[in-house]
């Protein structure tokens, strides 16, 4: 058996019966779980408060139970019950994220069953092990262990053998593999139909129908496959008990959007809103909001937008009470799976524009294609740090002080981008006619010419090429406005490349205008900076920590911020994570610097600031920053330098974004990837330079550090000086 590789990730595949091998929970019992004092609790207590949580979907509730029973029963219970303890518990902390203890009890449980001689215990830890590596995105070892964990199942173990099968049978998709994939999926179906439940054969059919149907969509299998497809459905709705909204919704819901593949627009129509009712009965919100998205769609496709319009809305209003409950149960993709929805509504808003009469009717129109964009910016937010509460309510909509700048919200879709242009006039609509995977291309393509300082001008096309796309529909408008400014709200690729760079075939954006990006308008800290720091708190490492290697330049640029204003200096071993936590909750610092290697990562629990003694997570510096004494104050000013972020990671450029949002502070400064230390120190230097000798705005501030080092024929290539991004407010 290969060994794990070891890291975090966020997406898992749960249990089959909790979950449909990644379809949404099917509904919880809403009973009210017992607190029985885990210290007290015997086996029986302990067993039942673990199931009702688990029932409920609440997996961390129910962890610490299960790990009492480990402890009561791994020493004395019988090998079966061992594994199956180390089992459902690894499962547990795969649900929630926490690798590490599961793989740990994974490797504990297959080592026991090998010693005691009874090799078929393991085939349930196996396909535990795989939806491990599934996570992990490594295709290829979960393969091997689904298929070790098939070889070792014994044959009347229907269950686990379907759920295996299932589970093999999904990746196998996913990863464009044909061969072998009839067989495996035959073979499931053969073990749901003898499994004893009705329900539990429910719920597996739907995920067999589900699989049927995707391998015929993504490896264009026959057409047959549908209708394999179509019977597994009408199996699971057959055996699901009377008492089972949920699964007769999904069943429901199912057939319909088989329907809705084949353009047969009627009957899926009646089968979603038989969905739609199933899941209302049921009050399963989780899947109500599945049908009212795909009635949005039928009738959009039927002509009948304004009924489609309300189904949308629907959607998005079902949603947003749920959503992060519902990327807790289950292994959904955030951008694959929720993020459309909002898409196909701006979508379906958008094409209205041209037919509204009044000016008057195309404001509001726009305003709630913004406004709909905005629901999925804070989503995004708070999907990608797990946590509902990331964004802070009382921020202050950003185009209440916008000033001399312009604020250019790009609208990607599969076959355009429509630009929203916000003035003092209001908001006007551009469309560019360019489809989404040319344009996620092109980004790609410029972002791997920009991180080689060698690559001469070899990023100018592709930066011509977004400029004309994003930029030049509106230069007319900008120039006639007078702005000098412009606030970028970028989402998806987007975020992966300075904007900085895009080039109109003389001049780069930068030196036409100072640039800002936002992470969303309702997500940037409103109000005017409070004006020059009395104290700026400066951190920095210049030696080599942790294996990372040392940054000899930093000292200067510590140096130079020290001599432009009053500074608390924290440099190597004086920067630590307590000495950071001490002085910010102690003193009112509203800017804070540091010179220290840093990453952001997709997974927003692999992001870290570098510190002499460790490593500083984002919630970790979340909580410093919350402690400061002065919380009415936010920081002004959070400067990162020497991070950095993965090449085309679009998830960990969310992470740099979102850094603004889950600091607190209002305006933030990083990199996209990490650059010459000596230019860093340059660009650093400057920037507070400028700020000072300015009127505080930190766009403009940068805006005139960045043109420096593009003057500096050393430093003039954009890997220097571009990937520096100002997020939040620029004032």
């Amino acid at each position: 058996m290969s060994p794990a590789r070891i890291c975090a990730c966020g997406v898992v595949w749960m249990v089959v019966g909790a979950a449909l091998l990644g379809r949404p929970l099917l509904g919880a019992n809403g009973n009210v779980c017992a607190k029985i004092p885990i210290a007290d609790g015997n086996v029986a207590e302990l067993l039942d408060a673990a199931d009702c949580y688990q029932n409920q979907g609440n997996t961390a509730a129910a962890i610490p139970y299960l790990e009492a029973l480990n402890r009561q029963l791994g020493g004395s219970s019988e090998p079966r019950e061992h594994v199956e303890l180390d089992g459902r518990l690894a499962s547990a902390y795969l649900q929630i994220g926490d690798q590490r203890r599961a793989y740990a009890l994974l490797d504990e449980g297959i080592q026991h069953v090998e010693t005691v001689g009874q090799p078929w215990l393991a085939a349930s830890l196996l396909n535990d092990l795989g939806r491990l590596y599934v996570a992990q995105d490594e295709p290829l070892f979960a393969i091997a262990a689904f298929d070790d964990a098939l070889r070792l199942a014994r044959p009347n173990d229907r269950a686990l053998r379907a759920s295996v099968g299932l589970n093999l049978a999904r990746i196998l998709i996913e990863q464009q593999v044909a061969g072998g994939l009839e067989g495996r999926l035959a073979a499931a179906g053969r073990d749901i139909a003898v499994l004893p439940g009705v329900s539990l054969r429910s719920r597996y059919y739907l995920t067999l129908g589900t699989l049927y149907r995707e391998a015929q969509v993504d490896l264009d299998m026959p057409a047959a496959w549908r209708a394999r497809a179509y019977d597994a459905y009408m199996n699971a709705l057959q055996l699901a008990p009377d008492n089972s909204g949920p699964l007769q919704s999904f069943a429901f819901g199912y057939i319909g959007a088989l329907y809705e593949d084949e353009g047969r627009l009627e009957p899926a129509l009646n089968y979603t809103r038989k969905a739609s009712l199933a899941a209302q009965r049921a009050s399963s919100a989780a899947s109500l909001y599945q049908w009212q998205w795909q009635s949005g769609r039928i009738l959009r496709a039927q002509g009948k937008e304004e009924e489609a319009l309300q189904a949308y809305r629907l959607a998005t209003d079902t949603l947003a009470d749920i959503r992060m409950d519902v990327a807790e149960r289950s292994d959904r993709s955030f951008q694959r799976d929720i993020a459309p929805l909002y898409f196909e509504l701006a979508d379906l808003l958008l094409a209205r524009t041209p037919m509204l009469a009044s000016n008057e009717a195309v404001q509001q129109n726009l305003l709630d294609v913004r406004t709909t964009l905005e629901q999925l910016k804070v989503a995004e937010v708070e999907d990608y740090f797990e946590d509902q509460c990331a964004v802070n309510e009382d921020r202050t909509q950003l185009e209440q002080f916008t000033g001399d700048a312009a604020i250019v919200y790009p609208v990607v879709l599969e076959d355009r981008i429509e630009l929203l242009l916000s003035l003092p006039g209001g908001l006007t609509q551009y469309t560019t006619r360019i489809t989404q995977q040319t344009f996620n291309k092109t980004i790609r393509q410029l972002r791997l010419a920009l991180e080689d300082p060698d690559s001469d001008e070899a990023y100018r096309p592709y930066a011509e090429q977004l400029y004309a796309w994003l930029i030049a529909p509106l230069d007319a408008a900008l120039a006639q406005a007078q702005i000098d400014t412009l606030v970028l709200v970028p989402g998806g690729a987007l975020r992966t490349v300075p904007l900085a760079v895009l080039h109109d075939g003389e001049r780069f954006l930068i030196e036409k205008y100072a640039v800002a990006t936002s992470p969303g308008l309702t997500l940037t800290g409103g109000g005017k900076s409070s004006g020059e720091p009395g104290m700026i708190l400066v951190n920095g490492l210049t030696e080599s920590v942790s294996g990372f290697p040392a940054l000899p330049h930093v000292a200067a640029e510590i140096d130079n911020i020290a001599a432009l204003y009053p500074a608390q200096v924290n440099r190597d071993a004086a920067f630590t994570a307590a000495s950071l936590e001490s002085e910010l909750a102690e003193k009112p610092y509203n800017f804070v610097h540091i010179a220290t290697h840093g990453q952001f990562h997709s997974d927003h629990r692999r992001s870290f600031l570098l510190t002499h003694d460790g490593l500083i997570t984002m919630d970790r510096l979340e909580n410093i920053l919350g402690l400061r004494q002065y919380v009415s104050q936010p920081v002004d000013l959070l400067f990162l330098s020497a991070c950095q972020t993965a090449a085309g990671d679009e998830r960990a450029a969310l992470g740099l974004a979102g850094i603004a949002v889950k600091s607190g502070a209002k305006s933030v400064v990083a990199s996209l990837w990490l650059i010459n230390d000596e230019s860093t120190a340059m660009l650093v230097s400057e920037f507070y330079q400028q700020l000072r000798n300015g009127d505080g705005n930190k766009a403009k501030a940068l805006q005139n550090a960045q043109l420096a080092l593009l003057q500096d024929e050393k430093y003039s290539h954009p890997n220097y000086w571009a990937p520096f991004l100002l997020v939040g407010n620029w004032l």
